[in-house]
């Protein structure tokens, strides 16, 4: 009988952690290695999995869909390059696989310097009056951790010190 005290292990000792694990859902999507450790800290490793396991297959939780989303929002709206993406989807437990379409068209020569010169006109803000070695020392910085590659970074200098970086491509 469902509901009585003495019945043993049901989706009634289940109900803390799943309630628990729609709070963490519900403030920002989770992969689910990153919601197993939140929850193991608080309830025991059998109970998380199996929560886990369920949320998974009632499709609360797909990690092949967030990495694909998370890959392609941090190029677009953050502005970050490939390793940077790499870096971050690794950081959230999420597999590179579902993402690989996303960071390969983010790697293509035009998108990487497109977005190159794009992070590098975020950074700069305005054309600066001039340019001096400390400027793109401190650029470069910014890029490299934003993920660019050393060959866009040294590309986008190049255009810095020449004064057009805000020319129309």
């Amino acid at each position: 009988m469902t509901g009585d005290p003495g019945s043993g292990p049901t989706d009634r000792s289940l109900s803390p952690v799943r309630q628990a694990a729609f709070r963490l859902l519900a403030l920002r999507d989770r992969s689910s290695g990153e919601l197993a450790a939140r929850l193991a800290a608080r309830f025991p490793e059998e109970q998380v999995m199996r929560v886990v396991h369920g949320l998974e297959a009632d499709g609360y939780l797909d990690d092949a869909r967030l990495a694909r989303h998370l890959a392609d929002r941090l190029a677009v709206e953050k502005g970050f390059g490939p390793a940077r993406v790499k870096a971050e989807l690794r950081r959230r437990k999420l597999p590179l696989e579902p993402a690989a379409e996303v960071l390969a068209e983010q790697a293509a020569p035009d998108t990487l310097q497109a977005a190159a010169r794009q992070a590098a006109r975020r950074y700069l803000r305005t054309p600066p009056a001039s340019v001096d070695d400390r400027l793109l020392r401190r650029m470069s910085g910014y890029l490299a951790r934003r993920g660019f590659p050393d060959g866009s970074i040294r590309d986008i200098v190049t255009t810095v010190r020449q004064g057009r970086l805000w020319d129309e491509v």
